[in-house]
């Protein structure tokens, strides 16, 4: 199946699935434990000496979780590393059947899957692999088996079901403006969901325009900005890219030119202004 993932664009040169998905932190609870009954245990932090831990996602995050069908042993291994189940968002502390990890396990390898053979224009969907994701009719499973009705009922299942991170909004002092972020209100699930979506809509990543200010999903054809590196989307495009640079270049030539006038050499306004000896000569004679 692996061959699979990689022929539907979902994974990467090294064959692992996920995508890059913003920072936000995640909680690990402060204390987990395996019973005898094979239930996970956890309290977010019974006392001092257990405190709960943050961690910011990676991109294996989707990678690792959806193994976890195929190896019951690496479930508590994996809860100590990313975070727990965490289905009641106000509970403190909870007990997760090994059972109930499978299910989910097998139910994102499932809409993968569906995904993967949407992707590469398989001819007829796997029935068998949506008995994993919902309880359908064996009529109902008969219909997904074709192309339109499994891209309807995927996008359904993963806006409906999987898609429950959320938005803050925190000041940016650089750009003197509040911004949104990512939220996934800590729950390891909700940054699951996220990347999950990502993958099967074959998108890089979820990013923050710095045009607009919305969110938008970026096409795997377009560069990854670097970080800290103003990205746009397709809304906002080449024209807001050329607003913010001239309005970058007006506020070094200003700049440039108070410092000149306080008697600063062009070669340390460079290095100040993050730009060459030309362009503060350039911009300084203009004013002369």
């Amino acid at each position: 199946m692996a061959k699979n993932f990689d022929l539907a664009g979902y994974s990467d040169l090294e064959g692992r699935l996920g995508k890059p998905i913003p920072p936000s932190h995640l909680i690990i609870p402060g204390k987990l434990w395996l019973d005898e009954h094979e239930f996970l245990n956890w309290h977010l932090s019974p006392d001092v000496r257990f405190p709960l831990r943050t961690y910011t996602p990676s991109a294996k995050l989707l990678n690792d979780f959806v193994k976890l069908w195929q190896a019951p042993g690496r479930i508590l291994p994996f809860a100590q590393k990313y975070g727990v189940l965490w289905r009641e968002p106000h509970d403190v502390e909870a007990r997760e059947h090994l059972s109930e990890w499978w299910r989910v396990s097998r139910h994102v390898f499932a809409l993968l899957k569906i995904g993967a053979q949407l992707e590469r224009g398989d001819k007829l969907i796997d029935r068998n692999e949506w008995k994993y994701v919902g309880l359908f009719e064996e009529r109902y499973l008969d219909q997904l088996t074709a192309r339109s009705n499994a891209r309807a009922q995927l996008g359904l299942e993963i806006s409906r079901t999987w898609l429950n991170c959320g938005f803050s909004m925190r000041w940016k002092q650089g750009r003197a403006r509040f911004e949104l972020e990512i939220d996934y209100r800590g729950a390891m699930m909700n940054a699951l969901g996220l990347q999950l979506a990502l993958t099967i809509s074959n998108s890089d990543s979820l990013y923050i325009c710095s045009g607009c200010g919305g969110p938008y999903a970026r096409s795997r054809d377009k560069r990854r900005p670097k970080p800290g590196e103003s990205n746009f989307c397709d809304n906002c495009g080449t024209a807001a890219a050329l607003r913010q640079a001239d309005k970058r270049r007006k506020a070094k030539l200003v700049g440039a030119r108070k410092l000149y006038k306080e008697g600063v050499a062009e070669k340390e306004i460079a290095k100040q202004l993050d730009t060459t000896v030309t362009s503060v000569r350039r911009w300084v004679q203009k004013r002369q």
